[in-house]
């Protein structure tokens, strides 16, 4: 699984993006970074060989990291993945379908990266009803 974590200056987590894979080949990361990466983006990461993928599209500092150190050197990718845990866990009760593990994923990136604008719910919904096209869309019924 591939996790990547905006850090805000005063260091906290910002937007995430996750990505499940089968395997971590190198064309995979290098998707990744296209994909989800800004060119002038700082990448810390852990001194897995095939994260240097990360520097075709970022500045890639790679440390090897024993587990015990794990939570000082990237720790908001501990506790993002620990939330997705507990998220699956809670919800789905250990019922993930594999082949909608992106869906469950993107819904938890969904509500990480939305967390601080609660007041913007209401105007947002309004907007999508708007800009629906269908009555039943809106709660309007035909």
């Amino acid at each position: 699984m591939l996790v990547a974590i905006e850090k805000t200056e005063e260091g906290k987590p910002g937007f995430v993006a996750i990505a499940p894979r089968d395997s971590l080949a190198k064309a995979q990361i290098v998707d990744f970074a296209h994909r989800r990466l800004q060119p002038d983006a700082i990448c810390h990461t852990d001194a897995f060989p095939s994260l240097s993928g990360l520097a075709v599209q970022a500045t890639h500092i790679a440390k090897i990291t024993p587990p015990e150190e794990a939570d000082q050197w990237l720790p908001w990718v501990q506790i993002v993945i620990a939330s997705l845990k507990r998220f699956l866990l809670g919800t789905f009760h250990g019922a993930v379908r594999p082949h909608r593990l992106q869906e469950y994923i993107d819904e938890l990136v969904y509500r990480f990266n939305r967390r601080y604008w609660e007041e913007q719910i209401p105007n947002r919904l309004l907007a999508l009803c708007v800009g629906a096209s269908g009555p039943a869309l809106c709660g309007t019924g035909a």
